[in-house]
């Protein structure tokens, strides 16, 4: 999992549907953020807050990978390793079953998110938010442009939307021992959108145009960008689908345990991959609870001249 960095740093104002809950302001408003919130099979009884959450500039280097790549990065390495077991065949897999079993093992993630305020909506869908942008985006989410090439900062963010369950009205976030508050929407799960802020120049190769300020940034399932103007009203769905659901969970963690597992007993759906001669297949599956993921991955070999059993999923 990708290291985040999540920061609220805005105040919003209802408009239309909702009540406002408070009414704090902060500031000056640099920019407006308007959209909808459309109701999904979230729990439709509790008040809405809305915010926005700026990322880590590690986590916005990844996302942004194929066009902002270190001015002295070797054009000829090449990336982070395959891993995995590369090609399943007969040989590979049966290296593979040979291998003993482990876990768990955990790699831990600080992420020290730091938060502002934020305001609570009526649970009456659909919700018409307008966010004040009433502070630039936090130090902490400043990607230094001329390491890439270019000049002065960017920062990325995305909108969103969260039960307030306590009333103290601003985020609580997780840690692997506890869930954070709700998040019922997030502007960063397909299609992504994201909340961007530019001071300075962009390398001189990226052949992407963006204005000074705040403005909207969407990633396509292909991987292209596309630029909207701030006042582009956007929609988002609570809790719209079964990656929505599974995702949401760590967008509140203050901290991330990822927890790995090696040809143990397999979990009850997993994904199956089978050898071209049937006879063996790896399998692995992962499960989010609270900020802990956890991956369990591993593979099963019939030995010569053993008989599938009647269960044997590769035919």
């Amino acid at each position: 999992m990708t290291r985040l960095l999540l920061v609220l740093a805005v105040l919003a104002a209802c408009t239309a549907c909702g009540d406002l809950a408070n009414q704090k302001y902060p500031g000056l408003v640099l920019g407006t953020v308007k959209g909808q919130l459309l109701a999904g099979d979230t729990n439709g009884d509790q008040p809405v807050s809305m915010a926005v959450f700026w990322q880590a500039p590690d986590q916005v280097s990844g996302i942004l990978s194929p066009i902002l790549r270190p001015a002295d990065a070797d054009a000829g390495a090449g990336g982070m390793g395959s891993g995995g077991i590369g090609k399943i065949d007969d040989t590979t897999i049966k290296a593979f079953c040979a291998r003993p079993s482990f876990g768990p093992q955990d790699s831990p993630s600080q992420l020290n998110p730091m938060v502002s305020q934020s305001v609570t909506y009526s649970a009456t869908f659909p919700v018409n938010f307008s966010i004040s942008l009433t502070a630039l985006p936090p130090n902490g989410s400043n990607i230094d442009l001329a390491i890439y090439g270019g000049r002065g900062t960017f920062s990325m963010g995305a909108v969103v939307a969260y039960n307030d369950s306590n009333g103290n009205s601003e985020y609580d976030f997780g840690t692997p021992s506890k869930a954070g508050e709700p998040i019922v929407a997030f502007s960063g799960v397909e299609p992504q959108l994201y909340l961007v802020y530019l001071d300075g120049a962009l390398p001189s190769e990226v052949a992407l145009t963006l204005p000074q300020g705040f403005s909207w940034l969407q990633i396509t399932r292909s991987k292209t960008l596309q630029v909207l103007d701030l006042d582009t009203t956007i929609t988002l769905r609570a809790e719209s689908d079964a990656v929505s659901k599974r995702f949401l969970p760590l967008v509140g963690c203050s901290a991330i345990v990822l927890r790995g597992y090696s040809n143990r007993s397999y979990l009850p759906n997993p994904s199956i991959n089978c050898i071209d001669s049937k006879r063996g297949y790896t399998w692995n599956e992962s499960v989010v609870d609270a900020c802990v993921i956890t991956f369990d991955s591993g593979a099963r070999c019939l030995a010569e001249g053993e008989a599938p059993p009647a269960d044997w999923p590769c035919e």
